[in-house]
């Protein structure tokens, strides 16, 4: 059955953004990224030699997430941890340029996530990562500083897990047996930590995380199905949210419903960052009174224009309301 998306009901979710307060939490990273153009190949190896013309710092992993719950009007603190290195430093320069509360801890004799991307003529030709394999945080550190955060009017929390070690199982269990356990929680997820979440309102793996979590490969609409249903049983969420690239995403409720969103994107020049725009949008938007299904098609729409742009970016609420207005309808396919 094909439904079409509710414009006004759109647009109303994202008039009341600017009255929220999000509370992100995860791994914080630092996207550094090198413009430039390559008319040669290198003599001492056959590989392009980029001439760089430019260079930026962008807020990256979690810090994405907070950017982009931030772009959309929303109150937005942003709690993870970094080196004491000079990548500290850049990231407290961003989150202030960016209006973000910040956080974070920081590490002593620990590197601060990096990953500097090389492009040249709008092409990524190489990422460069910079980390240590364990942040050595204390987990009660961290849980400390994220109830109190939660304490603070926070409404809404979404954990950006990329699997770097601050959602450690200690944090995550010490959410789980808080007085904030039945908090709002909104999950960007990695299969190793599936089982430890606090029940989320709404968690977003992509395709291979799915698939991960399942055991299997998904290649059909009943594997897709079988996977999230999986999902929603083992982390006890009330829906998920499954992202599949170029083929759209499939949304499945608690209530047993399950639909199929198109693809927004018109050209996809770069995919970096697109599942932080996803369960920031998503979170954001239920957050303000949207029901899954509207919020997934909305988070569908940010996607498909942050994908449009070369490296990780963000998407505005008036971007949206632009294309609400003026672009083509929106259209679900329900599946069951």
């Amino acid at each position: 059955m094909r439904r079409e998306m509710s414009p006004e009901k759109l647009l109303q979710g994202l008039d009341t953004l600017p009255s929220m307060r999000v509370c992100v939490a995860g791994d914080v990273m630092l996207d550094h990224y090198q413009y430039g153009k390559v008319q040669r190949i290198s003599p001492e190896a056959p590989v392009p030699v980029v001439a760089v013309e430019q260079e930026e710092y962008r807020l990256g992993g979690a810090a994405n997430v907070a950017r982009n719950t931030r772009s959309l009007g929303t109150g937005t603190g942003l709690l993870g941890c970094c080196g004491d290195n000079s990548g500290r430093s850049r990231i407290a320069d961003l989150l202030r340029n960016e209006d973000i509360g910040d956080g974070i801890v920081t590490v002593d004799g620990k590197a601060t996530i990096q990953k500097t991307r090389v492009i040249a003529q709008g092409q990524q030709v190489v990422r460069i990562d910079k980390e240590d394999a364990e942040p050595d945080v204390d987990p009660k550190h961290v849980l400390e500083a994220l109830l109190r955060q939660m304490n603070h009017s926070a409404q809404v929390v979404i954990l950006s897990d990329y699997g770097k070690g601050f959602l450690s199982r200690e944090v995550l269990g010490g959410l789980r047996e808080s007085e904030f356990a039945n908090c709002r929680y909104f999950i960007d997820p990695k299969p190793g930590n599936f089982r430890d979440y606090p029940s989320p309102e709404l968690i977003t793996p992509n395709r291979r995380e799915a698939e991960l979590i399942w055991g299997h490969r998904m290649k059909t609409e009943a594997d897709i199905l079988s996977a999230g249903d999986t999902i929603l049983k083992g982390c006890g969420a009330e829906n998920v949210l499954i992202t599949l690239g170029e083929e759209g995403m499939v949304l499945l409720e608690a209530s047993g419903s399950v639909y199929k969103i198109s693809t927004q994107a018109r050209h996809v020049y770069d995919v970096t960052g697109a599942g932080d725009t996803v369960v920031a949008v998503a979170g954001a938007a239920m957050t303000a009174g949207l029901d899954a299904l509207h919020a997934s098609a909305l988070a569908n729409i940010a996607a498909g224009i942050v994908v449009e742009e070369v490296g990780a970016c963000t998407v505005s609420a008036d971007q949206l309301r632009d294309h609400i207005q003026n672009k083509d309808a929106v259209f679900v396919h329900k599946w069951r």
